[in-house]
Parts: C-alpha cells; sequence; structure tokens
C-alpha cells in the first residue's frame, strides 16, 4: 500500500488540513491516510500546558475523518503521553506495517524553515518520502533535494485563527468540518483561556 502519514496537534483539526490529505491521496495516489494526533508537540516548546487534553483532540479528528473511507486516526503518539518525534512514530508505523508499504510524509510548506530542528531528518527520509505541501510564500525551488512538492489549493486557516474566533463567539463553520463545529460548541471547547475545553 502507500500510505500517507498526517501528524500535528489539531487543535482542532480543520478544512485546512483534511484539503492536503485528500488532494495527497489523490495526486500521490495513496491507498489510505494515517491522521496522528500528538500527545504534545516537540517543535512547540513552551506551549503543552495550553494544548487541548488529547483525548478530546484524539476525539475530534476522529469525528472529522470517519465519513472519508481512506482516512484513518491512530493514536500512537497519544498512547506514549509524552513528546514523541516523528522519526520514532516512523520506525513503529514500519513495524506495524512491515513488507514493501511506502510510506509519505504529508507536512505544510512551513515545516521547510525548521527542518533543521527536527529529529534524524535523514533517518525519516529513509523511511518515508517527505511530502511538502505548497504554501503561500515558498518557492518551489526552496524545497531541498529529496523532498516531493505538492501543490495544493490554497486555504487561509489555522488554528489559532479558529480558537480565536470561538473564543470571540464568531462563526467558525467556514474553516472546520460540522462534526468538528458541533464538538467545539458541544465540549464548550477554546472559550477559556488555554482552551483545554471540558473533558470528554
Amino acid at each position: 500500500m502507500r500510505i500517507g502519514i498526517l501528524g500535528g496537534t489539531f487543535d482542532p483539526i480543520h478544512r485546512g488540513h483534511l484539503r492536503l490529505a485528500e488532494e495527497a491521496r489523490k495526486k500521490l495516489l495513496l491507498d489510505r491516510v494515517f491522521f496522528v494526533p500528538a500527545y504534545l508537540a516537540p517543535n512547540k516548546a513552551g506551549i503543552s500546558d495550553k494544548i487541548t487534553p488529547a483525548g478530546i483532540r484524539y476525539a475530534m479528528v476522529f469525528a472529522a475523518v470517519r465519513k472519508y473511507p481512506s482516512f484513518k486516526v491512530l493514536d500512537v503518539e497519544i498512547r506514549k503521553k509524552r513528546k514523541v518525534f516523528t522519526i520514532e512514530t516512523l520506525r513503529q508505523l514500519r513495524r506495524k506495517f512491515p513488507g514493501k508499504h511506502e510510506f509519505f510524509l504529508l507536512t505544510g510548506g512551513d515545516n521547510l524553515s525548521i527542518l533543521d530542528t527536527w529529529r534524524d531528518v535523514r533517518g525519516i527520509m529513509r523511511l518515508a518520502r517527505f511530502v511538502i505541501a505548497r504554501r503561500p510564500g515558498y518557492r518551489k525551488e526552496r524545497v531541498p533535494p529529496g523532498i516531493v512538492w505538492l501543490p495544493i489549493r490554497s486555504l487561509k486557516v489555522s488554528a489559532s485563527k479558529i480558537r480565536t474566533s470561538v473564543k470571540a463567539g464568531r462563526s467558525v463553520r467556514h474553516w472546520v468540518p460540522r462534526e468538528v463545529e458541533t464538538f467545539i460548541r458541544e465540549k464548550g471547547l477554546y472559550r477559556s483561556s488555554g482552551g483545554k475545553g471540558n473533558g470528554l
């Protein structure tokens, strides 16, 4: 199989994540796309105490992807209950899916500027094809050798913008699927400072 892997905090998951996954699925001929919510974000030091609890984020991603036959959410990082690096997750998935499966690590163009902070990038590239989605402000010629360039339709949305809008009482239905909008409202997420919500 050709397997896409999309990790992140997903706080919350939004249409930009789903668009990246769906366009990658079509353009790279992927059989599956695994969404892997992080327990803590390795490259976001200092904000761990502000992240919505992992169980809530997992449930939110599950609600967002369950209507897509080729999408699945995995809890391989959440179950460790610690900071997990991408190289660890890829090694674990290689053990879980042995054989000739091809892995494609899907990331946004904003990661280009911080690739040197990723642990064992060379090891990552041995285990998976590193796929960079084209975002505004990033030129194709800036992509390092060995990385797959994936042009996608631009969608100006960010999780931080969504959290700010929810806190201000504004609608976010144009940024998130209906299932996620309902989840956010029913759980009372992002209403208080820190955005931890009420729990499950």
